[in-house]
């Protein structure tokens, strides 16, 4: 369990890392090369369903949303923005190579360490995946400490550390966060 939680820590330096283009590290002299594609859990499975998973997999990029918990797109301060769904974006940002790796890696251990849910659902971070003509969406509370999954019928539970990378990278693209 202690190596799990040291491995995201050290994700995360990474995820900063990256976006300032350094090669190495300084928080456990983890090198860029060694962020590799994650390997997702039985837990992480059964959560995301086989469909969404080979796609997250399989797609050199995925699509990161910051989204704003209470301005749902039929209110008339969301007239003419973007929308995700119910909500409107804030920003948006895609990811690619390494930087994937670490964020699919904190969603992955998110799912496989979480815990409880509460009954909100605030959602300020999404996630959108496009492979083989399909698109699938991920809605993230992490407050609330769960999202939806599209072949899911409830949310599904995720562990809220896991925020930290999605906002890191969300910071480091100059997206702005939900308040």
């Amino acid at each position: 369990m202690k190596t799990n939680r040291s491995r995201l820590f050290a994700l995360i330096a990474l995820s900063f890392i990256i976006g300032a283009g350094f090669a190495v590290a300084r928080r456990n002299s983890i090198t860029i090369e060694q962020a590799k594609a994650p390997v997702p859990s039985t837990k992480v499975t059964a959560a995301l369903g086989t469909a969404p998973l080979r796609a997250l997999q399989a797609t050199p990029q995925v699509t990161l949303y910051s989204i704003s918990p209470h301005a749902l797109s039929a209110s008339p301060a969301a007239a003419g923005k973007e929308k995700f769904g119910s909500w409107v974006v804030l920003g948006k940002t895609a990811v690619s190579g390494t930087q994937k790796n670490v964020l699919l890696q904190a969603f992955y251990e998110g799912i496989s360490r979480s815990g409880g849910t509460m009954l909100c659902f605030e959602p300020r971070h999404a996630l959108r995946v496009q492979n083989n003509g399909k698109s699938y969406d991920f809605v993230i509370c992490f407050a609330c400490r769960q999202f939806t999954s599209p072949t899911q019928k409830y949310n599904q539970a995720i562990n809220p550390e896991a925020q930290t990378v999605f906002d890191a990278i969300l910071k480091n693209a100059g997206v702005p966060l939900a308040g």
